[in-house]
Formats: C-alpha cells, sequence, structure tokens
C-alpha cells in the first residue's frame, strides 16, 4: 500500500515512517502553502490511502480543507484522521462533516499502539 502522511509534526511522521515503512511505501507532507501543491505530491506518489492530522496550526490549512482536496483528487482513496483533537466532540463533528467514518477518526495517542487501527481503516486486514 501506498501512504502518504500528512501532518505538521515531524517527530510523528518520523515514528509513522519507521513502523510503516516495513511493509509500505511511504512519503510524507510536513509544510506546504497551496492546493497545487498538495495536489502535485498527490499525483506524483499517488497513494492508496493518506494519514491526515486535523489541526495543524503551523499551516494555513485545517484537516477538513485537505481531506475535502484529497477526495476532489481522487474520490476514493482512502483517508484517515490521526489527531489529538479526535475526542474534542465539536472537531470530531467537523471531521465527520467532512466526510470521514467514525472507524476514521483516530486519536493520536501513541504510534506503536496506533498502527493496526490506522491500517485496519485504510483498508488493510
Amino acid at each position: 500500500m501506498r501512504i502518504l502522511l500528512i501532518d505538521d509534526e515531524l517527530g510523528v511522521t518520523e515514528n509513522l515512517e519507521l513502523y510503516l515503512e516495513r511493509n509500505h511505501t511511504v512519503q510524507a507532507m510536513h509544510d506546504f502553502e497551496t492546493r497545487a501543491e498538495v495536489e502535485s505530491r498527490l499525483n506524483c506518489f499517488n497513494p492508496d490511502g493518506v494519514i491526515l492530522d486535523f489541526e495543524m496550526p503551523g499551516l494555513a490549512y485545517n484537516g477538513d480543507t485537505l481531506f475535502a482536496w484529497i477526495r476532489d483528487w481522487n474520490e476514493d482513496v482512502r483517508i484517515v484522521f490521526y489527531t489529538r483533537y479526535a475526542q474534542v466532540a465539536a472537531l470530531r463533528r467537523e471531521m465527520l462533516n467532512a466526510g470521514a467514518q467514525e472507524s476514521e477518526v483516530i486519536f493520536k495517542n501513541e504510534v506503536a499502539n496506533d498502527i493496526a487501527l490506522l491500517l485496519r481503516a485504510l483498508g488493510e486486514d
């Protein structure tokens, strides 16, 4: 599976890469300024799934906007929100309103323990 990680926290994507690279092709995006940059990465990498943070204060856009861009690019790509805000009711509602399913909103706890949940949400058994 080809997985794109979008998170403003370098430590999170580095840890995810360590676990995911064993069996998957992984790329990470930590910063971008425009939709065109995101679409360019999507076109070049062509991911099967995206693990997406929701709140990224250092960036111009939050996860709900990126979710919509990714859906516009390919409505079939699996997208999972991986965020510390998964348990904040109002923000979780925003993720669900963006189009995520309950099982696609995962609380960012500890990467080693979260990998199985993330892969299941991406459709890997």
